[in-house]
């Protein structure tokens, strides 16, 4: 898509899935659009699917916290699958937690390869996993507000990472600081809203190209992460 390519901030973007509903011809299957050039498939798993939308008109998909969530087969995420890049993560949230870990994206097998964007109560957290038991993280604590639409983002350069809240760079905490995800060789799939171990992110997605996105080797700048919050905002009512 010309106009969508041109735009600056859609440079070195790999996922861009918009939350409208898309039936495929002959397939039954109910799906979404990605609107990066790689086009990955996601499909909704879980029934019944909910589609609504926003007071703007923006289209959201509510996931039920138990069994709905979008997937994106082995065979079509492999260049999802980071191990040494860097990356950036974004996605506007509406949750209605706590719950738990609830995931936002994810890609392979908690502590044992892949990776990880999650929220736990109020805080969010990147986690790069490596043989079992190891895993390496960073967290925002106290960043994520509940029942209320928010753009959150996270950046991972090298060892270091910093989340984002509606444009905002909020405090961040290393530990020791994010190890390179053990290669999953594209024998898992991408997940939005869940991991293999069953837990889910629950509550609504933003959608249109303000859905989740995934940027790759780009580390988004906090000059970047304002100017995506201000042109999205007035959709959300934020």
């Amino acid at each position: 898509m010309r106009g969508f390519d041109k735009y600056a901030l859609n440079h070195q973007l790999l996922l861009s899935v918009s939350m409208d509903e898309v039936t495929a011809l002959g397939a039954g299957l109910d799906i979404t659009h990605d609107l990066a050039k790689p086009h990955h498939l996601l499909t909704l798993q879980g029934t019944p699917a909910v589609w609504g939308n926003l007071p703007s008109g923006l289209p959201y998909l509510s996931f039920d916290g138990a069994a709905d969530y979008l997937e994106c087969l082995a065979a079509d995420s492999i260049d999802l699958n980071f191990t040494n890049e860097d990356w950036s993560m974004a996605a506007w949230l509406y949750n209605h937690g706590p719950a738990g870990a609830e995931i936002i994206m994810s890609q392979g097998v908690v502590d044992v390869d892949g990776w990880e964007f999650f929220v736990f109560s109020h805080n969010l957290s990147l986690r790069t996993c490596q043989t079992p038991p190891d895993h390496t993280d960073i967290s925002a604590v106290d960043a994520f507000a509940f029942n209320a639409w928010q753009l959150v983002g996270v950046t991972r350069h090298g060892a270091s990472g910093q989340f984002y809240v509606n444009g905002l760079p909020v405090a961040t905490t290393l530990g020791v600081g994010l190890t390179d995800p053990t290669d999953v060789a594209g024998g898992d799939a991408l997940w939005i809203g869940k991991h293999t171990t069953g837990e889910f992110w629950h509550g609504y997605m933003g959608g249109g190209p303000c859905g989740p996105r995934i940027w790759s080797p780009r580390v988004l700048s906090a000059s970047d992460w304002r100017a995506i919050f201000e042109s999205e905002r007035h959709w959300f009512g934020v």
